[in-house]
């Protein structure tokens, strides 16, 4: 079994997730910010298999956290989601879309599923949307 920390600062976006990724057999460790998340990665980061976070967090910016989960855990897999169109972020979350896999909310479950399976078995990194799931 894969452990997923999933970071989504809305409630009950969140709580759906957890419970899909449960429903698929993953276990899940949530957090509701990107401080709570480096805290969890800090102590149990050698249990997570996959990291899946909100590109847009309230409390740290999202490439500081990244680096932060990276300083941790360089070869951690992340999936990053939003619902901001990737062409209409601002220039620092273009990055994102570029290095990182990336899936624009609402997305449904079998490209959430496929996207997880394709960067897990190495497929994922670097790949744009359109590439992951279908």
């Amino acid at each position: 079994m894969h452990t997923v920390l999933l970071v989504e600062d809305d409630e009950m976006v969140r709580s759906f997730l957890s419970e899909v990724l449960e429903m698929y057999g993953y276990g899940v460790i949530t957090a509701a910010t990107a401080t709570e998340a480096v805290t969890l990665c800090t102590y149990v980061g050698n249990s997570i298999d996959m990291l899946i976070s909100d590109v847009s967090m309230p409390d740290v910016g999202g490439l500081e956290f990244v680096a932060s989960i990276k300083a941790i855990s360089p070869s951690l897999p992340v999936l990053f989601i939003s619902g901001y169109d990737p062409s209409d972020m601002i220039e620092k979350h273009r990055a994102f879309i570029t290095n990182y896999p990336f899936l624009r909310k609402p997305f449904t479950t079998p490209m959430l599923m496929g996207t997880i399976q394709q960067i897990l078995a190495g497929h994922g990194h670097g790949a744009r949307p359109e590439q992951m799931a279908s």
